[in-house]
């Protein structure tokens, strides 16, 4: 009887405590107006073990919050200082000629809410799971809650170090994923993405240990008609972290890191507007105050169907034009496109990458650089050395091919285990 006793204290003991850790972070979720249907999406890691990248690696937390709930008591956090704080100055692209592209940036970095790393968590092969960063932590102080997340994120550096120096890894990949993905999505998508690449590395006896950095970003909005209508914004989002977040990640931390581990490829992974939010990212050193001294650029960048206009290779005078013509970061471009693919045509406006019909243009006379245009087949094989090129547009339509009553199936065609044949055959074929 006893023992009975003892143990029904003991569960009602620790049922209480759960229920007041969760109690406590109800509490904090409201603080940052993070409490939303929308907004628990995106933070799920930080109370659910069972979400976990199942590679080493890590996973960095990106949230929508608004200006107001950053000021923590301090003074409020305006665009100007929310550009101060990240180091970047938009009038820097009049030096390389975009000056029209400073008013629509201005634009996407004036919104009300910020976009925000909020979270960083790591993962090693035996499982073990590190909480290296929580802002939630810090609401309770009179902190900038803006300046703090920063600051956190340009310490990633030291903790990448130190697994590459042990690791014996043999690539470095930064992924960020598409349109309407919560975090627990996003993770299972990268889980998928790092298996059936390995699968088909192992299968091929090529040497393929890769050290993981995954986003997730608060891509799509938990109401009827979300995940159409979102759209227009989750665009602006996804240049707001390029031009933000994802460029401190590179250009901060990554490309100066890698100078120190020649033998590791940096490869920079991302699909629909992950890839805008990456190739973005890419391009924005130009803006940044401080100064870059780095001899690495990004040995691959892939574009997986990507959500962003083919006007930025090309020599158009808008607000996106010649966006990505300034200089090249990377020795190695590819992009897939498929004319089965239709959710790339929702940008009415423009022509998305990903569409087939950005072949022409890439291949015209209005092209910054030089396209190579390649095909892979069902099998994730290229039909051609990507050797010789630095820009590659590769026609996936016997990869990229199933459809549905929406038609857009198709864009979800990079789960499959021929797309870890494909991007196995990238890396084998690439150097």
């Amino acid at each position: 009887m006893k023992k009975t006793h003892i143990t029904i204290i003991f569960f009602f003991t620790i049922g209480f405590v759960i229920s007041q850790t969760n109690n406590d972070f109800v509490e904090l979720e409201k603080r940052l107006g993070t409490n939303s249907k929308t907004g628990v999406l995106f933070h799920q890691i930080i109370t659910n073990d069972s979400i976990k990248l199942n590679y080493p690696g890590m996973i960095l937390g990106v949230e929508k919050v608004k200006r107001k709930y950053l000021s923590n008591g301090n003074k409020r956090i305006t665009p100007k200082i929310q550009r101060t704080l990240y180091g970047i100055d938009l009038n820097k692209y009049k030096s390389v000629g975009l000056k029209k592209t400073i008013r629509r940036a201005r634009k996407i970095l004036n919104d009300p809410k910020i976009m925000t790393f909020t979270h960083w968590i790591e993962f090693d092969k035996l499982d073990n799971r590190v909480v290296k960063y929580n802002l939630y932590d810090k609401l309770n102080t009179n902190e900038n809650l803006l300046e703090n997340s920063i600051s956190h994120l340009r310490s990633i550096k030291e903790s990448i170090q130190s697994k590459l120096k042990s690791g014996q890894y043999t690539h470095v990949i930064f992924a960020a994923t598409g349109w309407n993905n919560d975090q627990k999505k996003s993770i299972e998508t990268y889980n998928t993405w790092l298996k059936n690449i390995t699968t088909s590395a192992e299968k091929n006896n090529f040497k393929f240990k890769p050290y993981f950095i995954g986003l997730t970003w608060p891509s799509t909005w938990k109401i009827p008609g979300g995940k159409i209508v979102s759209y227009f914004n989750k665009a602006n989002d996804a240049d707001e972290i390029g031009m933000t977040i994802a460029n401190l990640i590179i250009w901060e931390n990554l490309l100066p890191l890698m100078d120190d581990f020649p033998d590791i490829e940096l490869v920079v992974l991302g699909h629909s507007f992950g890839s805008r939010i990456l190739t973005r990212a890419a391009h924005s050193k130009i803006i940044l105050n401080k100064k870059i001294v780095t001899a690495r650029k990004i040995d691959l960048m892939i574009a997986v169907q990507g959500a962003f206009s083919v006007n930025r290779f090309l020599n158009k005078k808008s607000a996106e034009g010649r966006i990505y013509t300034t200089f090249s970061p990377w020795e190695r471009f590819i992009a897939t496109c498929s004319k089965y693919d239709k959710a790339v045509d929702n940008a009415f406006y423009t022509t998305m990458i990903g569409n087939d019909k950005s072949v022409k243009k890439l291949l015209s006379e209005k092209s910054k650089f030089p396209f190579c245009k390649i095909y892979v087949n069902s099998k994730g094989i290229l039909n051609h050395s990507l050797k010789e090129n630095i820009h590659n547009i590769v026609v996936a339509d016997d990869l990229i091919y199933e459809g549905d009553i929406f038609r857009v199936k198709a864009h979800s065609d990079h789960q499959k285990p021929r797309f870890g044949d494909f991007i196995y055959n990238i890396l084998k074929n690439y150097n």
